[in-house]
């Protein structure tokens, strides 16, 4: 619920400014943190059913998935989590164990938190506290 709820809100979001793929979503998972202990049948089942809502209803919504600061671990993940993405979204992902420059060139400086290389400072979940209210030219 709650991840349909963020693509809602994404889909009726002013695009900021400096973006550069106006094809769509880019989506960025930091890995950073990632162990062994994250690996468990729940979270397979969890992916499973994002995926779903996301097929059925947000197709061909993402433009690029960033998976970042991935560790050795995280390929035992995706061969799990794989069978539940279709082959569009496959050719769609890419994987780093650090911070590709790909990611500044796709997103651009001024979208990219410093924690990831660009410029936009108090990004959540890196800044705790920070709030789209923060950045007016984000709010719907």
């Amino acid at each position: 619920m709650l991840h349909a709820m963020a693509d809602e809100t994404l889909l009726q979001m002013a695009r900021p400014k400096g973006t550069k793929d106006p094809r769509g979503f880019v989506l960025i998972v930091d890995m950073d943190g990632m162990g062994a202990w994250h690996m468990s049948p729940r979270l397979v089942k969890a992916f499973a059913a994002v995926s779903r809502i996301d097929e059925a209803h947000y197709p061909d919504t993402v433009a690029h998935i960033f998976v970042v600061n991935a560790p050795w671990i995280f390929q035992a993940l995706f061969v799990l989590i794989r069978p539940f993405l279709n082959e569009d979204t496959l050719t769609k992902i890419h994987f780093s164990s650090e911070v590709p420059d790909e990611l500044l060139w796709h997103l651009g400086a001024d979208c990219l938190p410093t924690e990831l290389g660009g410029s936009r400072a108090e990004v959540f979940p890196y800044a705790l506290d920070a709030l789209p209210s923060r950045h007016p030219e984000l709010s719907p």
